[in-house]
């Protein structure tokens, strides 16, 4: 455990100190979300100039990754399943990702169409990696009766790194890369490792974060 938290201290420390056009990396993090109401204009422009608005956006890029960093070092691998994001019950949102080869993809595709386990996960995770051998369970013991789907956040990590680590490790999970970080806040992701699982309608059933999730009682409330 001290060594999974060592790790990631390490990575909160270069997310602070990483140059201005590596951020790039994790575009979601740069803007706040758009919502009713927010409107970038003429006054957005006027605010400060670029160069202010360059060095306020690399501020707040830096101290919110930090956060987040922070969020994952503070709950570490032991942190229990819980039901945390997207609300238990809610229909999933239908969101675009990349493939791995760059394409973007629909991920309606899947909902509705069968019971789907969505990870968001990245390659730095050690709660990801504690999960990687209970979803190798999973397919080998539901097989097709269930879809695996692995949404890589963008994160201190490339679709190029993604892919590569997909298969260096077989995951079992059709991966993904949210470049834009669409996915991730229309399911409100907290942390990644934030497993959402849909019943073959499109439900919500069940969401948790952490590696020492029960992944085989989440999968038999979707089937």
């Amino acid at each position: 455990m001290n060594t999974d938290r060592g790790v990631l201290l390490s990575v909160f420390i270069r997310v602070l100190l990483l140059p201005y056009p590596c951020v790039s990396a994790a575009p979601w993090l740069l803007e706040p979300p758009r919502r009713s109401g927010y409107v970038q204009g003429p006054a957005h422009a006027a605010s400060g100039g670029p160069l202010l608005d360059g060095i306020m956006k690399r501020l707040s890029t830096r101290l919110l990754a930090g956060a987040a960093a922070l969020l994952v070092l503070a709950t570490g691998p032991s942190l229990r399943a819980q039901e945390s994001g997207i609300p238990v019950g809610s229909a999933a949102p239908v969101v675009t990702v990349d493939g791995v080869d760059g394409k973007p993809v629909s991920l309606d595709r899947y909902i509705g169409q069968g019971p789907v386990l969505i990870e968001f996960w990245a390659t730095w995770c050690p709660n990801c990696k504690e999960l990687e051998p209970k979803l190798q369970a999973i397919r080998a013991k539901y097989g097709s009766r269930i879809k695996l789907v692995g949404v890589a956040v963008a994160v201190q990590q490339s679709p190029q790194r993604v892919k590569l680590y997909a298969e260096k490790h077989a995951l079992p999970v059709e991966v993904f890369y949210d470049r834009t970080g669409a996915a991730a806040e229309a399911y409100d992701v907290p942390a990644t490792s934030y497993i959402v699982v849909l019943d073959r309608t499109g439900k919500v059933v069940y969401t948790g974060l952490g590696g020492d999730q029960d992944l085989e009682a989440a999968v038999r409330k979707a089937l």
